[in-house]
């Protein structure tokens, strides 16, 4: 294909029976932009629709932080021949006192994973972390099982990192509390029991939100206003709790010289000004100003990038190849190199 079939003076053609319609890009982009501008301004959070002209900012201040730990989780999915899933998922935290202290980072799991054996798999780890028999699922599909597999990890080493922290301490969690469906309901419900035994706040920090208001990117739409406002350091409750045990939504910006605001998901016995004051604490490295740096740390610990995987891929076809079994490499991935 040329070069002009990639400008955004393109033209695709629609088949529509026997008519043929071509629709600029520019022009689809247009519309789609004009639909968001022209949409009512309303903002969904489960079933709870969030009034944002009522939001409150609230301004805060640093205080001395105590100690947190950070948790997070990676996964993907190698497929080294057609229909044949390898899962990899590695998940740990790291534990700060103003500086770090200790990490425990789990070594890459590896397992065939498909559609015949996803459950026996996610069954067998929810049973050793939970103590019980999951749910039921209808769900089988090898590739939504082994981000379902991580998030179990990523509970297990929660569970670890609390062992660590006492009261007035804060576990970080890497994303929303109760964000997907890939968190069980038992998982938040015995965490947050844990930690408010303990005296220890939960917080859950999304790195990217979902959250839209009409059809646009929410916590932007909050940081432009507070911005306008003169404000520097702030959070805006945004959703309270359902019932006790259960999380606080809160949109929060660390610093004022950062990049950008956060969803922030709480459950605490603490004002929650005093615990994003402890956060804010840990939210001055250069590199990552405005987010907390053992969230920063333990997620490039963990992180499982797209080459690890090509490699186990590879190991594993040429594993194969040594056992005399030659199975012929996946053909779409050859395309995808541009072989």
């Amino acid at each position: 294909m040329g070069e002009s079939a990639l400008s955004l003076t393109s033209h695709y053609c629609l088949n529509s029976g026997s008519i043929w319609l071509s629709v600029d890009i520019e022009e689809q982009i247009s519309g789609i932009v004009e639909q968001i501008s022209n949409a009512e301004r309303k903002t969904w959070l489960w079933d709870e629709e969030i009034d944002l002209d009522n939001v409150e900012f609230r301004e805060f201040e640093p205080v001395e932080a105590g100690r947190v730990a950070a948790v997070d989780g990676s996964s993907g999915i190698a497929e080294p021949f057609a229909g044949l899933y390898l899962g990899v998922v590695r998940a740990g935290y790291v534990l700060y006192s103003g500086k770090r202290e200790k990490k425990e980072i789990s070594p890459l799991e590896i397992f065939q994973i498909g559609f015949h054996n996803s459950k026996e798999i996610y069954a067998e780890k929810y049973s050793e972390i939970f103590g019980e028999k999951p749910p039921e699922m209808s769900e089988t599909e090898p590739k939504y099982m082994v981000q379902r597999i991580r998030t179990l990890e990523e509970y297990k080493y929660a569970f670890k990192a609390l062992r660590d922290l006492g009261e007035g301490d804060i576990l970080l969690i890497d994303g929303a509390l109760r964000g997907d469906r890939h968190t069980p309901d038992i998982a938040i419900k015995m965490l947050s029991e844990m930690a408010q035994d303990k005296g220890v706040s939960v917080v859950g920090i999304s790195k990217n939100s979902g959250l839209l208001s009409s059809g646009m990117p929410l916590i932007p739409m909050m940081d432009y206003e507070a911005e306008k406002k003169g404000l520097g350091r702030w959070y805006a409750r945004i959703s309270g709790r359902i019932s006790g045990g259960k999380e606080e939504i809160y949109v929060v910006r660390y610093d004022k010289l950062g990049e950008s605001a956060f969803r922030t998901d709480i459950i605490s016995l603490e004002s929650a000004k005093t615990v994003f004051g402890k956060i804010s604490g840990y939210c001055q490295d250069i590199a990552y100003l405005g987010y907390p740096y053992p969230l920063a740390d333990v997620h490039n610990e963990v992180i499982i990038r797209s080459g690890t995987v090509e490699d186990i891929s590879l190991k594993f076809w040429f594993e194969t190849v040594k056992k005399g079994l030659n199975v012929v490499e996946n053909f779409h991935r050859k395309l995808d190199r541009g072989v």
